[in-house]
């Protein structure tokens, strides 16, 4: 029996990576992915068992990385003890290393992952974002000038997620651009909404 080799797996992984963000999940194959590692469709069977296995595997890193982000980031507890400019510019930095390093997996989960089992994951992350901002609107005292937060919330979390999407479409091609314009349109966001809120 042969051995499978990581360097064949990780070209098999790099193809369905590049197959994934041009075509999306629907229109790929497991032929076309072996065709172009030189492979047969049995062989490259051996590796992965199915598309939605290697699917998983390709965006396994940035459902990782917006899992870690969401449930793991960090507010203080005395919201004297950082200063909102501290919060902002750390929050910035985190959003911006992930899109440098899983923009091409991130947007292959919202633009290309329609017949798998992440095809929600965008409206996953909408209402996430809703959900925080709307705690927010609450723990920050903000129910009085805004007695649904939901009215407002979940029009800015899309809108945020949206622009966010749109930097990682605009810049992968350059990883040190794409973060920065992260971080300084999150910033934007946020003292937009800081104005607001």
């Amino acid at each position: 029996m042969q051995t499978l080799k990581p360097e064949m797996k990780t070209a098999i992984l790099q193809q369905a990576k590049k197959q994934f963000l041009q075509l999306g999940y629907e229109r790929v194959t497991m032929k076309s992915i072996a065709s172009a590692v030189n492979m047969s469709v049995g062989n490259l069977y051996r590796y992965f068992e199915n598309k939605d296995r290697l699917f998983e595997a390709v965006v396994k890193p940035a459902i990782d990385g917006l899992t870690h982000l969401l449930n793991h980031h960090e507010e203080p507890d005395d919201a004297e003890q950082a200063s909102a400019a501290v919060i902002i510019s750390a929050v910035g930095e985190l959003l911006g290393e992930l899109l440098q390093n899983v923009a091409e997996e991130l947007l292959i989960l919202v633009d290309g992952s329609k017949g798998t089992p992440f095809e929600h994951m965008p409206d996953q992350l909408y209402t996430a974002l809703t959900e925080h901002l709307e705690k927010h609107l609450v723990k920050d005292g903000k129910q009085k000038e805004w007695p649904d937060p939901s009215l407002v919330s979940k029009p800015v979390a899309v809108g945020f997620l949206q622009g966010f999407f749109e930097i990682a479409r605009c810049h992968r091609s350059d990883p040190e651009r794409m973060r920065q314009a992260a971080e300084d349109y999150f910033r934007i966001q946020f003292n937009g909404l800081q104005a607001v809120f």
